[in-house]
């Protein structure tokens, strides 16, 4: 008896096909499949002749499914017979279950950034599951910044801290990325650096006059 590998990842209330690999020429008749969650029986299917040997079981895993062992058993029957229940347990396997919100990470992060300065940037994603199993980065351009993760039940938060340079003046990209199970939220924000003396001379030149008073 064997249970067929389970996916890495399974989004919880999706429907999960399980399945049961039966070896050997037992007597089909008297020959039941069981599905068991842990210890719980999920699903009981008899074997009758000629039945194929792979029996397939249909759950809804849950939140609390995270990191249960399933298995497989099957029951020979020979009670009847004057003999008694011969039962054989598969090796278990671990499921793991996750919730991915729908919506994207909020980005927290000044709009504007002067060169030489230092500014804090946070991003949040609330209602995920398990959330210290996410992977969370912060992205300025194409440098990844050094992050502070911090994991609560149902939510994640990254730190980050950005630093205007001379030489990156103009417009960067920013972005939080959350990664879950089999699945990826992205939040993109722009951030420009800019130099206060660069500005200071832009202004100082007089406006033209010409034109419509």
């Amino acid at each position: 008896m064997e249970l067929a590998p389970l996916p890495l990842w399974q989004l919880v209330g999706e429907e999960l096909n399980l399945s049961c690999l039966v070896s050997g020429r037992a007597p089909r008749d008297h020959l039941s499949v069981v599905l068991l969650r842990g210890e719980e029986e999920l699903g009981r299917q008899p074997m009758g002749k000629g039945e194929p040997d792979e029996v397939m079981f249909t759950v809804q895993p849950r939140r609390e499914d995270h990191g249960t062992n399933f298995s497989c058993r099957w029951e020979l029957d020979l009670r009847s017979q004057g003999l008694e229940l011969f039962q054989n347990t598969s090796a278990p396997r671990k499921l793991q279950t996750y919730v991915l919100p729908s919506t994207d990470p909020q980005l927290e992060a000044p709009l504007v950034v002067e060169v030489g300065s230092r500014w804090p940037v946070k991003g949040t994603l609330d209602g995920l599951f398990p959330a210290w199993d996410a992977e969370v980065y912060v992205v300025l351009g194409d440098k990844r910044l050094e992050t502070i993760i911090t994991y609560h039940e149902y939510s994640v938060l990254a730190e980050a801290w950005i630093e205007g340079n001379e030489e990156e003046e103009g417009t960067h990209s920013l972005k939080c990325s959350v990664s879950l199970g089999n699945e990826i939220r992205k939040t993109r924000e722009s951030v420009i650096f800019y130099s206060f003396q660069a500005l200071s001379r832009t202004l100082s030149h007089p406006r033209s006059q010409d034109g419509p008073q």
